[in-house]
C-alpha cells in the first residue's frame, strides 16, 4: 500500500503565547509569527489509511529572501487551504533523533509528517531534529575517513 496522508486542515498555533500578525494572504487575516518575523501557520495531517491515527501537525513558514524580507517558497494558506480533505504522498514517521529537551526532560524520539517530495532526514531537519545515527552502521573507520579527506 502507498503512503499517503491527508491534509485535515490548516490553523494557527493553539498556543497564546506565540504572537500573531495581520496577513493579507493569512488565515482569516492572521499568521503565527516566529522570532525573526517570519510568518508561519500548521498544516495538520493524518494518515489517510488509518482513521484511528494521530493527527499531527507541520509548521509551514516563510523563508528570508536575499535581502532578508520574509516570503513565501511553499503554499501560502489562501492556495494550501484548497487542498484541506485531499490525501498526498507522504507519512507520519517516528525515529530516534539527537537528544533535545522538554522541560527538564531529555527526549531521543521525534514523530514529524514526511511529505512524498521530500527524504526523512530533510523531514526532521526541517523539524529542527537531527536523527540519530547508530555508530555500528558507518562503513568507514575515523582513520578512514581522515585519510579519504587528504
Amino acid at each position: 500500500m502507498k503512503d499517503l496522508i491527508q491534509l485535515v486542515a490548516i490553523r494557527l498555533s493553539n498556543n497564546p503565547t506565540k504572537a500573531v500578525i495581520d496577513a493579507v494572504d493569512g488565515i482569516d487575516g492572521k499568521l503565527n509569527e516566529t522570532s525573526d518575523g517570519r510568518g508561519y501557520y500548521l498544516a495538520v495531517f493524518k494518515d489517510a489509511n488509518n482513521p484511528f491515527a494521530e493527527m499531527r501537525t507541520r509548521m509551514i513558514s516563510q523563508q528570508l529572501d536575499s535581502d532578508g524580507n520574509p516570503s513565501w517558497k511553499a503554499g501560502t494558506p489562501s492556495m494550501i487551504a484548497k487542498f484541506v480533505g485531499r490525501t498526498m504522498p507522504g507519512s507520519i514517521v517516528t525515529a530516534t533523533v539527537e537528544p533535545y529537551m522538554i522541560g527538564n526532560n531529555e527526549q531521543t524520539v521525534y514523530t514529524t509528517v514526511v511529505l512524498g517530495s521530500e527524504t526523512t532526514a530533510q523531514a526532521f531537519k526541517r523539524a529542527g531534529h537531527v536523527l540519530a545515527v547508530d555508530r555500528t552502521e558507518v562503513p568507514f573507520t575515523e582513520e578512514e575517513l581522515q585519510d579519504a579527506k587528504e
